[in-house]
C-alpha cells in the first residue's frame, strides 16, 4: 500500500484540475469577502458561479475518467 494516491488520470489533466480547483476556491473566498463588504448582489453572483464551476468540474472529471475506461469496470457480487 502506498501513502500517495496514484490517480488514473494523465498528468496534464491532473495539473488542469489542480488549477481549476484553485480557481474555484478563490471564487468561494471572494464570496466571503464581498459578503462581508455588504456587496450582496456580487456575492450572490460569485456564489452561483462557484457552484456552477464546481458542477462543471465534476462533470469534466467524470468524462475524462469514463473515456479512460475507469467507470466501465462492473463489480460482480
Amino acid at each position: 500500500m502506498s501513502l500517495w494516491f496514484q490517480s488514473p488520470m494523465p498528468k496534464k489533466a491532473q495539473v488542469f484540475f489542480f488549477t481549476y480547483v484553485l480557481l474555484i476556491m478563490t471564487t468561494f473566498a471572494l464570496v466571503g469577502i464581498t459578503f462581508s463588504m455588504f456587496h450582496y448582489a456580487l456575492a450572490g453572483v460569485l456564489l452561483a458561479a462557484a457552484v456552477l464551476m464546481t458542477g462543471i468540474g465534476f462533470m469534466i472529471r467524470k468524462r475524462v475518467l469514463r473515456s479512460m475506461g475507469v467507470f466501465d469496470q462492473t463489480e460482480q457480487a
